[in-house]
C-alpha cells in the first residue's frame, strides 16, 4: 500500500513527493521485518528521492514521537480492533 500511495503522490506533485514520508507502525516484529524488506524493494523504485518509508516496531498506543508537520493517518487497525472489542463486550455481555 505504501508504494501505491507514494506513486500516486509522485504522479500528482513531484515536489510534494520529494517531501513525503510514509511511517508504518507495526507491533509485530515479524511483520515489521517483512514490511522492511518490501519497503527496501519499493524504495529502489523511488531512488531515495521521491518517497521515504519508515517502519517502527512498536505499538501505536506506546508511540511517543511528536510529528509537527502535516500528517494523515490512513489506517489504525489496533485502535479499531479495540473499539470493536469494547462494543462487542458492551452489547453482548453487559446488555
Amino acid at each position: 500500500m505504501a508504494s501505491n500511495i507514494l506513486e500516486y503522490v509522485r504522479e500528482i506533485d513531484r515536489g510534494l513527493a520529494s517531501k513525503t514520508i510514509y511511517n508504518i507502525i507495526e507491533i509485530s516484529s515479524k511483520l515489521a521485518e517483512k514490511q522492511m524488506s518490501v519497503a527496501n524493494d519499493e524504495l529502489k523504485y523511488f531512488n531515495g528521492n521521491n518517497g521515504k518509508i519508515n517502519i517502527f516496531n512498536t505499538s501505536i498506543l506506546e508511540w511517543t514521537e511528536k510529528i509537527d508537520s502535516e500528517c494523515y493517518v490512513i489506517g489504525m487497525e489496533v485502535i479499531v480492533s479495540s473499539i470493536l472489542k469494547f462494543l462487542f463486550f458492551f452489547f453482548f455481555v453487559l446488555l
